[in-house]
């Protein structure tokens, strides 16, 4: 444990917090401070977040956010502590030792991988349910309004979601044996007065790719 915290010490050094920062968003240089909009509230007429490179730590003083390298990777990026220690010693070309993952990074991860499987899943139900079925016909007419031609909505995998209260749930819970709570969990399905239904009904889809694909 002592080497890995060793480690960790060293990933944060050698990180310039304002380099990596400033990747995510744009950042002014304000004596010895940079600042920018707070990417976790929402806009703001004056900017509030500020990042010391010296300290290697960021503060809003709006929302009151503050972190190092790692937390503000992990809340950008919706990473476990393990994930964004491994994409920062990428980043920072470090060859990371190993460590066992307590039971709660593991249940944490296995549940991320669960939630990405799944809306991979849903990205490419509504892409088929827009593309191959008879619903999808209104999605596609609006796609050709727009002046989209079909090699660019297979190519950003575009979708359309169903009208129907309930496609995705019952389609999902019966032929793929995913449970409600999952589809709640993921976004795609809410549940009031003991009933499941689908978020999205009704619309055409974009879906969004992180930074790996």
């Amino acid at each position: 444990m002592a080497a890995f915290n060793e480690f960790i010490q060293q990933l944060k050094e050698n990180i310039n917090l304002a380099d990596l920062i400033g990747s995510y968003v744009p950042l002014k240089k304000h004596g010895r401070y940079y600042m920018a909009s707070c990417p976790f509230h929402g806009p703001e007429r004056t900017p509030s977040f500020a990042v010391s490179p010296d300290k290697g730590f960021y503060y809003c003083f709006g929302c009151h956010e503050s972190g190092d390298a790692i937390t503000f990777v992990e809340k950008m990026d919706h990473l476990t502590f393990m994930e964004a220690v491994r994409r920062l010693a990428d980043y920072a070309h470090m060859d990371m030792p190993e460590r066992e993952e307590s039971p709660e990074e593991k249940r944490r991860a296995a549940m991320a991988r669960e939630l990405q499987s799944v809306t991979e899943l849903a990205g490419s139900y509504f892409h088929s349910c827009l593309t191959r079925t008879q619903m999808g016909k209104a999605g596609l007419a609006y796609f050709d309004k727009r002046h989209l031609s079909m090699e660019t909505i297979e190519k950003f995998k575009l979708g359309f979601a169903p009208p129907d209260w309930q496609k995705l749930y019952r389609d999902f819970t019966t032929k793929k044996k995913i449970g409600g709570d999952l589809l709640v969990e993921a976004g795609l399905c809410a549940h009031k007065n003991g009933r499941y239904y689908d978020v999205f009904r009704n619309r055409c889809m974009f879906p969004i790719w992180n930074i790996s694909g």
